[in-house]
Parts: structure tokens; sequence; C-alpha cells
């Protein structure tokens, strides 16, 4: 194992650089502005890239679609395997600051800015909504350490959780749900009193867990004993769905209409999309070998998996459903997080090559029009009537349906220009008009400045 976290640029699909941190890192999240990194360094906990195949092939858990991935059978080298139970044997016995802790890590710069004791074998950190906690699941423990980190302090440990896994917080962060295996529930905590005041049963070992509803009155729980995905009504204690989706069913995240749940499965190499309104899985996509964690971009167009059996995360488009590229980073890749915040050694991005669609000009997402803002090598036109805002560093104002009469504005027709308007209508339309004028180097951005408000970047208003 590396025992280093990977920084990736999403626009480019290249790894900037690999920060050391603890032993055995394993899950990860952000501060609510994504300026600070939370890595749990899970010591020996899931030390072995191999150890999640081993449990399902133990459970003898039945495949309910019949997709044979080969996650499942994998084995790492006999002398690697060797040295990391060693390592993991140690980490059990002397727990220290890199093993059973979790590492506050600024964003941009990769510095670490406090390592944090928590108990024995953690895997997720969860961040509260105003950033002031940071709770801790200690699955071997069985507990659950909240952290203050205006002064990096423990507030308190909260005990008798039967092997919590993943966890998440209500909008209001009044209430911490949890994922406890060890009883194949959704354990409900106060987190005013840190008292469990509820218990639903769900599907057996769930490990995956999201909020959604409104006010955090749904959970989606993967169940990775059976294969399937709970809906759980939290106020009526009830499960509303099971919806079987796949063997190794792991990790979770919910679009951000709240219509498609995300899940990994570790036992087929791939991802499935869950229509949660009906409860059909609607398409499985294969990623690579063994994926467990994945995160989603604010704007529901990126999802990145971690694929832990060959060192990899797979980016995917959602917009076109299609992994468009896989990166080698450090042995035993398992967490995975997406952050807005720019990495301080990442050199500037020109606008990439992208293929032009059939109407003759080039899609563009948020993450890589703000990976080549600093360069900035093109025109940024906003072509949105009327007025509603615009991007920084925007060039010209020429409303979408007089673009053709402006073209005197514009710069020569092979150079780069890049349109938006509030939701891509416009702007496509725009893009039309000066593809049929001979414009050869127009990219449109996709989903215009909706999007890259929900990405987390600034909206600029005159």
């Amino acid at each position: 194992m590396d025992d280093s976290l990977s920084v990736v640029d999403l626009a480019t699909g290249q790894e900037l650089t690999r920060i050391p941190v603890g032993m055995n890192p394993h899950i990860l999240t952000t501060s609510p502005d994504g300026s600070i990194i939370y890595v749990v360094n899970a010591g020996g906990h899931d030390r072995n890239p191999n150890a999640h195949a081993e449990e399902a092939a133990s459970q003898a858990t039945p495949d309910p679609h019949g997709h044979g991935g080969n996650g499942a059978n994998m084995t790492p080298p006999a002398e690697a395997g060797k040295a990391d139970e060693d390592k993991a044997s140690s980490s059990m016995d002397q727990p220290d600051g890199t093993a059973y802790s979790l590492w506050a890590i600024d964003a941009a710069s990769g510095q670490v800015l406090a390592q944090v004791p928590v108990g024995m074998g953690p895997t997720h950190p969860i961040a509260s909504a105003d950033g002031s906690r940071v709770y801790v699941t200690n699955t071997v423990e069985g507990s659950v350490t909240v952290i203050d980190t205006a002064t990096w302090g423990v507030v308190t440990t909260i005990p008798d959780l039967p092997e919590p896994h993943d966890g998440a917080l209500t909008p209001d962060g009044r209430l911490l749900y949890l994922a406890t295996a060890g009883t194949s529930t959704l354990t409900v905590v106060d987190t005013e009193s840190f008292a469990v005041i509820k218990t639903i049963p769900v599907g057996n070992k769930p490990r995956g867990l999201v909020v959604g509803g409104v006010n955090g009155e749904l959970a989606y729980v993967t169940n990775r004993g059976d294969g399937t995905l709970s809906i759980v009504d939290i106020p009526n204690g009830t499960v509303q769905m099971t919806v079987p989706v796949g063997a190794g069913a792991h990790a979770v995240r919910l679009s951000p209409d709240g219509e498609t749940a995300y899940v990994s499965l570790s036992q087929e190499d791939a991802v499935a999309l869950v229509d949660v309104q009906s409860g059909q899985v609607r398409r499985i996509l294969a990623v690579g070998a063994t994926p467990e964690q994945l995160d989603l971009s604010g704007d529901g167009r990126w999802l990145v998996v971690s694929n832990n059996g060959d060192a990899t995360p797979s980016i995917i488009d959602l917009a076109r459903e299609t992994v468009v590229a896989t990166v080698a980073v450090g042995a035993g890749a398992y967490g995975v997080q997406m952050t807005s915040v720019a990495y301080a050694g990442s050199a500037a991005m020109a606008l990439p090559d992208l293929p032009k669609n059939a109407d003759g000009h080039r899609d563009l997402s948020v993450e890589q029009l703000a990976a080549a803002m600093e360069a900035k090598d093109f025109v940024l036109v906003n072509v949105h009537i009327p007025y509603e805002g615009e991007l920084p560093n925007t060039d010209l104002f020429i409303p979408y349906n007089e673009i053709g009469a402006n073209l005197d504005k514009l710069p020569a027709p092979d150079a780069p220009i890049v349109l938006y308007c509030r939701s891509g209508r416009m702007s496509t339309a725009a893009a039309e008009v000066l593809v049929a004028a001979g414009y050869t180097n127009i990219y449109e951005l996709d989903g215009g400045f909706n999007a890259w408000q929900a990405a987390g970047y600034e909206l600029v208003r005159q």
C-alpha cells in the first residue's frame, strides 16, 4: 500500500501529486467549502486490498443480475500481502499518530493541519454542514469519535454502536444516521445528546449511506451482504423499498434531483444506476476492479469511482453515462472525494482538445472550464438574455439571438471561443449560428452558469 493521497485533475485526468498521509488511508471527505480534506487512517483495518472480496466470497452472496465481475477473484502477490499483514498486525498492537487517526489536510497546499487520534479501526469521516464538527466511525471499536474542528479536540466518543460504517447527517445537523453492520440496522443518533434514539432493520451487512428528502427524512442504505439498496423512511422507522442492485453493494451517492442513486458493486466491477422512484436498476456501468467508494460532483455531471483492485479511479461523464478516463494512482486506492479548490501544485491548463458533437462544436464541462481559467487562452462570451449575472473574466456580452449580427466583435474563426448562458439552451443556439458561419473552435458550457454555481464557483453580478 502507498499510504498516500493522490491529487487528480478532473478536467485532464492527470495525477498531479501524491501527499504522504498516515497508515492505510481509507475514506475521505471535505469541509463544506472544500478547503480542508479529512482523511481517516484505518491502521490494520481493511489493510489487505482483497479483504472485501474474501469477505464477500465467505458470505456466498448471489448476484441478483447474473453479471460476472472479476473483482472477487483478484489476489495480490503473496509477498505484498504478507508485508501488509505484518504492518497491519503492528498497527493493531501499537496505534500511533499514523494509525487510527483523522488527518486534516489543506486542499490547496497539501499541508497537514492536524492529526487527531480516534478509535480502533476507523473508516468514515462525516463533516457537519457548518464545518464545526467531524464525526468518525470506528468500525472495529464500535463507536463514533466527535471532533471539534476549531480546536481539533475530541468532544466525545459515542459508544456501543454495532460495527458502524458509513454515515450521514440531516441537513440541520441534528441527527446522525449510521449503517450499523453488526446488527444489520440503520442507527439514528441525536447529535446534541449523543444518544441513540432509533434503530431500523435494513438489509444484510449495511455499508454505504446517504441522506435524501427535503429535511433528511429518507436514507438510502447499501447492503453488502445481500446486494440490495434499502430506501428508508426515517420518521416512520420503516423500509419503503428494497432494490436488488448487484453483488458487493458498497458506497452510494444520490443525484442532486434525488431521482438516481449510484451504487458501487465491488464484486461486479461496476456501478449501478438506480431509479429510486420505480426501484429499478436502469443501467450497469463497467469500471475498474473492485470499486469501493464513489463521489458525485455538485452539479451531478461527474461521478468518480475508486477501484481498490487495480489502483485507479474511473471518471464517469454522467451526461453520456460513459467512463471518460481511468487514472493510475497509488496501490490500494479506496476513498475518493471531489473538491473545487485548486491545488497549488497544478499547472495552468489550456482548453482541452475535445471531440466535436453532432452540431460541430464542443461541449465543455464546468470543471474543464474552471481548470482553463488561469491560462485563459480563449474569448468568454455571455449570450444569456436578460442579464442575470456572469462568470468571472467574461470578455463579451452578446445576446444569443444577435450573435450573427455581431461577428465583427469576435476573434478569427479559428480562435477558441467559449459561449455560455444560464442553462445551455441559448448558448447551444448561438454555437450553431457560429458553426454555420464558419467558426471552427467553438466551446459551449454544458449546464450554463446554473451548473457553474452548483459546483461552488462564483457568479458575478454587475
